[in-house]
């Protein structure tokens, strides 16, 4: 983070509030951690509905934004492939295999953020089985 324009003092305090938010914002918005995101899902999988942060709740928003606008090319809802395929570890297992045809058939099709709703209050909610990846934006 490089800051231009601000006494050094001040723009040292405001690197070191960007790195902590930078850092608990990646943990929470993980699909696949104990964050915020992976708690949501955890939520998704059992049929029911979480409050999220703001912070997330808009960049949930913004990826059903960024679904429609792709067309449908881009959405985030597929975090139950990316975890099939192994990719919700860094870096993937070389020797742990690719998934079967069968598998990846098991799961398809695959609810899609056009199914998300996320309330004023920070309520998101959306069909059992739907598992959110934000790795992609």
């Amino acid at each position: 983070i490089s800051i231009y324009g601000m006494a050094p003092d001040r723009a040292v305090g405001a690197i070191d509030h960007s790195e902590v938010w930078l850092q608990r914002f990646g943990r929470d918005a993980w699909a696949f951690g104990d964050g915020e995101l992976a708690q949501l899902n955890t939520a998704l999988a059992r049929g029911t509905c979480a409050v999220v942060s703001d912070d997330l709740a808009q960049v949930i928003e913004q990826a059903r934004a960024l679904r429609v606008a792709s067309g449908g090319d881009f959405d985030p809802a597929v975090g139950a492939l990316v975890a099939l395929w192994g990719f919700d570890r860094a870096p993937r297992d070389p020797a742990r295999p690719f998934p079967e045809a069968p598998a990846i058939a098991a799961l398809l099709p695959l609810p899609s953020m056009d199914a998300v709703h996320v309330s004023a209050d920070g309520t998101v909610c959306g069909p059992r089985g739907l598992f959110i990846d934000l790795g992609g934006i």
